[in-house]
């Protein structure tokens, strides 16, 4: 079989694979992505060896397995010579998400910042890719936050807030508020907590009244009684 012949059955894998996520059989697409990871490497394809790797580490996340994970995402690390276009761009942003969130999972929490800022730092450079940029400082977040960096994990709602305001993602957008102004309540700065959770009633009207918005609104009103003045 010819090498071109050889490329269209791996990427042919690769969108079986995909579609197998999309329809919720992470298990199935597992072994797809495996036999066309075993291709990809048979001619040497690098960008399809790093695409096969990183749906792997992926789904292995997605299966609890972070030993696996960071088994395969090793293999789809960008290395010298790697092309700067979008679709590096994209591909690196996906390779570092998932080893943030792989440290994360593991708690090894400073090795998951370093990999989120790397993620966020080629998110960034694709129009495409920001709801996955606002995911990142999520996590970013979250990492911050476990080791007590309260004024940092505020930060990072902060831009996640932006970002989601900017995709129209109201509920994401008030849920980042919230957590932002939990983060500032923590480090003991009321005043910057009253203000962030003041831009929450706003957002809100764009929101549509249901099981989803009512929990949120119920943690927005736990926060508000801890500060010093009502907000309705």
């Amino acid at each position: 079989m010819s090498l071109e012949k050889d490329l269209k059955e791996v990427d042919k894998l690769v969108q079986k694979g995909t579609s197998c996520i999309k329809e919720g059989h992470p298990d199935a697409a597992v072994s797809v992505f495996l036999e066309a990871l075993g291709k990809a490497e048979l001619i040497n394809n690098r960008h399809s060896v790093r695409v096969c790797s990183c749906n792997l580490g992926g789904l292995y996340l997605l299966l609890g397995d972070t030993q696996n994970a960071l088994h395969y995402l090793e293999k789809s690390l960008p290395q010298n010579g790697v092309s700067y276009d979008s679709e590096a761009f994209y591909l690196n942003g996906d390779v570092y998400y998932n080893f943030g969130l792989a440290y994360l999972m593991i708690k090894q929490y400073e090795k998951a910042i370093s990999n989120l800022k790397f993620a966020i730092e080629n998110f960034d450079k694709v129009a495409s890719k920001r709801a996955s940029s606002a995911e990142s400082h999520t996590l970013l977040a979250q990492a911050y936050t476990s080791l007590l960096n309260y004024k940092q994990g505020a930060s990072e709602y902060k831009k996640n807030a932006d970002i989601c305001n900017e995709l129209h993602d109201y509920y994401k957008a008030v849920k980042a508020l919230i957590n932002q102004a939990n983060c500032l309540y923590h480090s003991c700065n009321p005043e910057s907590c009253l203000s962030v959770i003041r831009k929450c009633p706003e957002i809100c009207r764009h929101l549509e009244q249901d099981t989803k918005t009512g929990n949120l609104l119920f943690v927005y009103s736990t926060i508000c009684s801890h500060t010093v003045e009502p907000l309705f």
